[in-house]
């Protein structure tokens, strides 16, 4: 053991996407042992949340595209050389001059006249260079906005080609592709389907044959089509198995898809054991029945609202359902989706349509994990062949095979099949989930699997890439810890409430915080105005409640004057804000908990609920809930208030909820410390805590450590909330609940300065010690506030709070830029690029290809830039032509730096040049005319291309 290992220590973690704050509390000595800070990138892309495996995985697969295109195209090449259409050496200098007509023009005339051996082979490579837009099947469940954006092209152009024999023709013919033949600007309006072009295939060799071409063979056009047409699938079966996980619970079994009606059934069940309703404010499960009846609902219909199942269970409406996830801002709660069983509704689309409801009910009923091997096969095959195959030797009916071939799943659940059917029959008899895994025999880790220090986790069981990075840094910290002071006694952790969820939900919170902000701050400024004084936070507080409740006390009744609330701030006692369900008994400090009273009113309720406080059932009570349907607009806080049973067991819910983080990843992350971890025996049974924020909270601000914490000064607020979170213990939560309800009863001491008692700190003077250690010079300010607790030796070597930094050892980023440069100026030791002229400066004008010999180009783009002070996007904001109509209605473009006079352009389509002297791009906006965008390129053929 090392000279520095403690025998009764807590450690406090605060966890967030980019920190873990940790903090030590020494109980033997009343004293914060040690406090940091490890910072580290989010594993995620800063500006959209995306992967930062992204990039490379984009770049991996456009090399492998451009490598299968290169193979594609030699095999083609082999096929001309092999069929003796022309020759090796024809083949490498059959591009290198483009002799008229061009291939487009070929592609038309081949359906007319017998093309040359040349010819025939111009056309066959240039039709599979581009060979059109074929979906890989993944694509179907794509939202992806540039993929819906080719579709819509290639749907367009198909209707488009009923006008013509060929894609050749139409490209060839129709006015729409007179200006290019290719999509252009990040418009998809061009794109072709590859079907269509494989039709053109056919119909080129069905005339060449006609026209007697030796070499448009039966045999030659199926060994072209077949290079032409050769796509691997998105990933095979096997591949798409191998990348599945292991299930959680029975670690030798992979996961079930997702679309599975194991999957999909048990997800069900498990939200219908979940779902609670409320009557007249007490708690209840459904029933067995009623279950069966929502499960029937969801098998029915595509979506099943909170609403329906109100309508389906029961008419009564004196009862609310205690949850509702998923409302959206502006809609009825009870509009919300409380279950969608996607899959299972889309088999019973595509079964009914193609086989008839009779064949669909026969196969529920008889054959309901049929529906799994057709899941799977959806999922994890990706070709038609393969789906085909893989059902077949699964004995799947061919007509049930025909009938969902065009389905297409991804996705995978935790757990697997094995698992969820032995869980399945307990959440039937009315189980919840974690009860049934109990009843399975699903326990904890074998005690024999414990260690001193946390050994890695099992990352599958997370998945989400920015939290592994957070727990993995954890491990580290903690492991650090460990080494240094031996093993702790408990652990304490709160994880912050955005860790885990997406980059949008991430968002939505921060724009909530955003809006209850500016909310917060509204109210300060109306404050402000009307009593011309800027408020407390208190008195920010009241003002918002009062305003919200229309000034009026639900309590009593009686209209709260404004100039007696807000106007004597030494005499708070007039008008106090209630927690509707007591704080000692429900640690609940949410807005949704409070109501501004008549101060006399909150005395006398004390720390009962109003229920209780108006004595029940009765006319007060029914009086009581007239004045909260008349003055209380938030539906929450109304079922709050109207509350009626609040016995020890609802306390405690509502307490732990409050208290303690429920989340998945925290009780992942609880469990892995718990059951993998050697603790120091103290005597407790429970060795790891999750705390809610809302704790943390509330004890900063009732130890006035709120005053110390600044979130844009530093990072040492996550070592704040670290020592709060470790002092967080269940004997503190203990002395909260007794201080509130002294509160609540108006049984709070008074200090001999005539202050009112406050909640106990874990010891005398923690705030104190926090600020010091927190400080620059934390020897000094503990010397100076008189800590005991510390030897000479300990101030001595005492120093600031270190913040760590994950090192980053190896290289990052993109090893050069993913410019094409041309390679035409090599023999000069030069490459060039096209730039467009918004981008180039006068240092990079230097470079300009060809300045020698075009001058007036160089010249004028050079006292362009001088004029505008070297910014390009304020020197080619304005066109550099001033264009005329003549008399055939064209336009006419004087370009005033090229030294060869003008050039005649048309608006609409082509931009075709005069004498080939120059060719540009128009656009019209306000009457005047531009250039976009300007490039400077090829300046030795004299061209300024789009």
């Amino acid at each position: 053991m090392s000279d520095t290992a403690l025998k009764n220590y807590t450690i406090g973690l605060d966890i967030g996407i980019a920190s873990v704050g940790w903090a030590i509390l020494d109980w033997d000595r009343n004293k914060i042992a040690d406090l940091g800070v490890r910072l580290f990138p989010g594993a995620e892309n800063p500006k959209d949340g995306s992967s930062l495996a992204l990039p490379r995985r984009e770049a991996r697969s456009a090399r492998r595209r451009t490598r299968r295109k290169r193979q594609r195209l030699a095999d083609i090449r082999n096929l001309i050389e092999k069929n003796k259409i022309v020759s090796a050496k024809q083949l490498e200098t059959l591009f290198e001059k483009t002799p008229a007509p061009t291939p487009w023009q070929l592609r038309l005339e081949g359906l007319d006249r017998k093309l040359s051996a040349e010819e025939w082979a111009r056309v066959l490579l240039h039709i599979a260079k581009r060979r059109g837009f074929k979906s890989n099947r993944l694509d179907d469940l794509s939202k992806d906005e540039e993929t819906g954006r080719a579709k819509e092209g290639m749907k367009a152009n198909s209707a488009l080609l009923a006008n013509y024999r060929t894609v050749g023709e139409m490209l060839a013919k129709d006015e729409k592709f007179a200006e290019h033949k290719r999509n252009k600007g990040g418009n998809y309006t061009n794109t072709i389907a590859r079907d269509d072009l494989k039709k053109e295939i056919e119909t080129l060799f069905d005339c060449q044959r006609k026209f007697g071409n030796s070499f448009a063979s039966p045999e030659f056009e199926k060994e072209y089509t077949e290079v032409f047409a050769r796509q691997l699938p998105f990933a095979s079966g096997d591949i798409l198995e191998k990348m599945t996980g292991f299930c959680s619970l029975e670690p030798s079994e992979k996961r079930a898809p997702k679309a599975s009606w194991t999957a999909e059934r048990f997800i069900l069940l498990s939200k219908i054991a979940n779902l609670r309703v409320r009557v007249n404010g007490k708690k209840y499960e459904l029933s067995l029945e009623k279950r069966k009846i929502i499960e029937n609902l969801a098998c029915k219909l595509q979506k099943v609202t909170y609403k329906q199942i109100r309508k389906a269970i029961a008419s009564d409406d004196d009862w609310q359902f205690d949850y509702i996830a998923g409302v959206k801002k502006g809609k009825e709660p009870e509009e919300a989706t409380f279950a969608e069983l996607k899959a299972f509704h889309q088999f019973r689309k595509a079964v009914c349509d193609k086989l008839g409801e009779e064949y669909w009910n026969v196969l529920l009923e008889t054959s309901p994990q049929t529906l799994d091997t057709l899941a799977y096969a959806l999922t994890y095959r990706k070709a038609e062949e393969e789906i085909r195959e893989y059902l077949t030797d699964k004995n799947v009916d061919e007509k049930l095979i025909d009938a969902v071939c065009g389905l297409n799943f991804r996705g995978n659940v935790n757990l697997s099949v094995k698992a969820m059917d032995k869980l399945l029959p307990l959440l039937e008899k009315g189980l919840r989930y974690d009860e049934a895994c109990v009843e399975a025999g699903y326990g904890a880790k074998n005690e024999e699997e414990r260690s001193r220090k946390l050994p890695v986790p099992d990352w599958e069981e997370i998945r989400n890439p920015v939290v592994i990075r957070a727990v993995s840094q954890t491990r580290k910290m903690l492991n650090a810890i460990i080494e240094k002071y031996g093993s702790p006694a408990e652990i304490h952790i709160e994880l912050a409430r955005d860790l885990s969820r997406s980059k949008k939900e991430r968002n939505e919170i921060s724009r909530n915080i955003e809006n209850n902000r500016a909310a917060n701050q509204k109210y300060a400024d109306e404050f402000t105005e009307q009593f011309n004084n800027k408020p407390t936070a208190e008195q920010r507080e009241k003002y918002r409640l009062w305003k919200e409740q229309g000034g009026y006390c639900p309590y009593t009744g009686k209209y709260m004057e404004p100039a007696l609330v807000f106007c004597n701030p030494k005499d708070g006692s007039y008008a106090e804000i209630d927690h509707i369900i007591p704080y000692s008994r429900s640690f609940d400090d949410s807005r949704t908990n409070k109501v501004l009273v008549i101060g006399s009113a909150n005395r006398n309720k004390g720390n009962r609920t109003p229920y209780e406080y108006f004595g029940k059932e009765g006319q007060a009570w029914e009086e009581f809930i007239a004045r909260v349907d008349m003055y209380i607009k938030d539906r929450r806080k109304a079922q709050r208030l109207k509350m009626k049973n609040f016995d020890e067991t609802e306390a405690n819910e509502l307490t732990e909820r409050s208290l303690g983080d429920t989340r998945y990843i925290t009780r992942y992350l609880a469990n892995l410390l718990e059951n993998r971890l050697i603790f120091a025996d103290n005597g407790r049974k429970q060795h790891v805590i999750r705390i809610n924020g809302m704790a943390t909270a509330t004890l900063r601000k009732q130890w006035g450590i709120n005053a110390l914490k600044n979130r844009a000064e530093s990072d040492l607020h996550h070592a704040l909330d670290a020592c709060v979170i470790a002092a967080a213990s269940p004997s503190m939560i203990k002395k909260i609940s007794d201080y509130s309800a002294k509160r609540e009863l108006c049984k709070l001491q008074t200090t001999p300065e005539g202050k009112k008692e406050r909640l106990p700190e874990p010891w005398k003077n923690f705030r104190k010690e926090i600020e010091a250690r927190l400080s620059d010079s934390p020897a000094e300010l503990l010397a100076e506030y008189g800590f005991d607790s510390y030897t000479e030796k300990e101030l001595q070597t005492l120093k600031p709070v270190f913040i760590s930094r994950k090192p980053d050892r190896k290289a990052g980023g993109a090893a050069h830029e993913e410019t094409i440069r041309s390679a035409k100026y090599l023999a000069r030791g030069k490459t060039a690029v096209k730039t467009p002229l918004a981008k180039v400066n006068l240092a990079m004008l230097e470079n300009m290809v060809g300045k020698e010999r075009d001058t007036a180009l160089y010249n004028a783009i050079k006292e362009r830039l001088e004029k505008f002070g070297n910014k390009p996007e304020k020197a080619f904001a304005e066109p550099l032509i001033k264009p005329s109509k003549n008399g055939n209605g064209s336009v006419v473009c004087s370009i005033k730096i090229f030294s060869s006079g003008t050039a005649g352009v048309k608006i609409n389509k082509g931009l075709a040049a005069n004498g080939g002297m120059v060719r540009v791009d128009v656009y019209e906006k306000g009457g005047k005319y531009y250039l976009i965008p300007y490039y400077v390129a090829d300046i030795a053929n004299r061209t300024v291309k789009n």
